[in-house]
């Protein structure tokens, strides 16, 4: 239960810390950058925020794969306190109140749930532990809502009040005197509106409808006056469903003001990437900014300099022929969640560099990841959350989330669907004979366990003659990848250990008679795994000083060998077919903390 519950806090958050510089002026003038850090990851800490404390002095962010936190000390610039827990023994989830006192949502013993700090520490408070808490300014009052259902609570203790709404709440805002709750809810359609909840009355009022913002928590700010209100919006109005699938559309998030006198709204803060999770503390605003680029390159096998062979892709795959590279691109935009990502192709010659345009391979409605061929190049596999139309969120009714095959040549209609229950399936890999493929993904009916599977299909037809679970020992109950031997019927398996950041690489047959484990790493993301193609080495992502780089070790045993020290994170290692060259996803995230005087 306990990865159930981390994979549905890292919803609700939607979703290394590097340095923290001290506050500097940027370009334009008119805003500074308080704090700055690099995340070794690739989707985990996209959507991650930093929280501002409501004095204005701190700051608080998780990084990592385990929800590590980080307090800073924003006159300084200086860690504060460092990796705080209050005693407790796991942390999901932390928020500020009052001046720059701590709720934190966690694990102490057998208690769980929101402990707030006060004079003797942090003590177990009343709040359910599915609460996302809002406090009012001066600490007296709290608003949140509960798990799922669309039901506003707020008040002070001992006298909580239920609002119904008519959506999911994902932000909130309380006015000074502790009246009102601003409340920015989810509308089926998939857009947002801004109602005003009168916590003595209940009566709602609509300041706002069809606003075009991200699904799960879009956190609101109201300036200390009451007058005006800011949130992170892609646009003032939802678009045509069509508009979120495209890869190419530029749809980052701005900070927008709304005064609530005059009823203007306007953007107030708009840079390339995305503005989120507006704070106010006293004359200032604050909120994070994402700067993240990515791209294909390629490294010597024997080590050397990357190269970019493809700008804005990732999670490359060779074609058998090595003649060309399958990519996902569409961009991290956090409005559009996945719906963006599509799969293409271009050429490459003997230097790996690529000498076409990106061809479209995998295209259509919702998330595609980059496919894999087969052997013989007859079939392309790949995860996809294929929906039959457009739809507004990644987790929209009628989306998918499963393994699709097609021959290369022919039309999207004719994608076949290998599997129906898949929850957060990774990509397939190839079996040598070209008749099964593993992946893995998260099993419903053992509470969020990762598991691997093994799909076995016609290869005249591509029909799926049966789908069953690997049969893992005890010890292998979170596999987080698998990969195929290229010449038998071996797997390589990264099994997550303990906690999230341990992770065990081990060989195994495919009835995992027989298992050996070859190597212990850490890892802050799913960083990918495959074989050389004469099947003596395994190659994988590993933490190196705070980045993700390149390893390989043989797969008979042995140390690992570091192939690369890149400034970026390098992750998804791909061995061409001659065994020459690394092809992988280069991740380069900057999150920032931000500000701004405000009226």
């Amino acid at each position: 239960m306990k990865q159930l519950r981390f994979f549905i806090i890292l919803i609700f958050l939607l979703f290394s810390f590097s340095a923290f510089s001290c506050v500097r002026r940027a370009s334009p003038p008119d805003y500074e950058i308080l704090a700055s850090y690099k995340p070794a990851s690739c989707w985990e800490e996209v959507g991650r925020n930093i929280q501002v404390s409501p004095d204005g002095k701190m700051a608080a962010f998780f990084y990592g794969i385990e929800f590590q936190q980080k307090i800073i000390d924003l006159e300084s610039g200086q860690v504060s306190r460092a990796q705080l827990l209050g005693n407790l023994d796991e942390l999901w989830y932390s928020r500020f109140y009052h001046e720059n006192k701590l709720a934190l949502l966690g694990q102490r013993g057998d208690e769980e749930g929101w402990f707030l700090e006060g004079p003797e520490g942090f003590r177990l408070s009343s709040l359910p532990p599915e609460a996302r808490p809002c406090w009012s300014p001066d600490g007296t009052h709290i608003a949140y809502r509960q798990g799922g259902e669309r039901v506003l609570f707020a008040g002070h203790s001992g006298n909580i009040t239920k609002i119904q709404l008519g959506g999911d709440l994902i932000g909130l805002a309380w006015t000074p005197d502790n009246r009102f709750v601003y409340v920015m809810i989810d509308s089926d359609d998939g857009s947002a509106s801004i109602i005003r909840a009168d916590i003595e009355s209940r009566a709602i009022t609509t300041i706002r409808d069809n606003l075009d913002t991200i699904k799960g928590m879009s956190p609101i700010a109201l300036s200390t006056d009451g007058r005006f209100l800011y949130m992170a919006l892609a646009g003032l109005q939802l678009p045509d469903p069509e508009i979120k699938h495209q890869p190419g559309n530029l749809r980052d998030l701005d900070i927008y003001e709304l005064d609530l006198t005059t009823g203007k709204l306007g953007r107030l803060v708009q840079d390339g990437g995305d503005d989120f999770h507006p704070i106010v503390a006293g004359e200032y605003l604050y909120w994070t900014h994402n700067d993240i680029r990515y791209s294909v390159v390629v490294v010597p096998f024997s080590g050397g300099e990357a190269k970019i062979v493809v700008e804005e892709g990732m999670m490359p795959y060779w074609h058998p022929s090595g003649g060309q590279i399958s990519f996902c691109h569409g961009g991290w935009r956090l409005v559009d969640w996945a719906l963006n990502w599509d799969a293409a192709l271009v050429d490459v010659d003997n230097k790996i560099e690529a000498v076409s345009d990106a061809t479209p391979l995998v295209v259509g409605y919702h998330e595609d990841f980059t496919p894999v061929w087969s052997a013989d190049g007859h079939w392309i596999s790949y995860h996809s959350h294929r929906s039959k139309n457009p739809v507004n969120s990644y987790s929209a009714k009628g989306s998918s989330d499963d393994i699709y095959l097609r021959r290369p040549s022919v039309p999207m209609e004719k994608e076949i669907r290998l599997t129906d229950f898949g929850w957060e399936v990774g990509n397939p890999d190839w079996s040598a004979d070209g008749r099964k493929l593993i992946f893995t993904s998260l099993d419903r009916r053992s509470g969020g366990t990762s598991a691997a599977w093994i799909v076995t299909i016609d290869p005249s037809t591509g029909e799926s003659l049966c789908v069953e679970r690997l049969k893992a020992p005890k010890g292998f109950q979170n596999i987080r990848e698998a990969a195929w031997s290229p010449i038998g019927n071996k797997i390589a398996i990264l099994v997550g250990v303990g906690g999230r950041r341990k992770i065990e690489l081990w060989i195994a047959n495919t009835d995992m008679t027989e298992a050996e484990k070859l190597h212990e790493f850490e890892s802050s993301t799913y960083g990918g795994l495959d074989w050389t193609p004469d099947a003596n080495n395994i190659l994988f992502a590993a933490l190196w000083e705070d980045h993700m780089q390149l390893f390989s070790i043989p797969s008979s045993g042995g140390k690992p060998n570091r192939i690369t020290s890149d400034y970026g994170n390098l992750m998804h290692p791909q061995v061409s077919p001659d065994g020459r060259w690394i092809a992988s996803t280069r991740m380069d995230q900057v999150k920032q903390l931000r500000r701004l005087k405000i009226h």
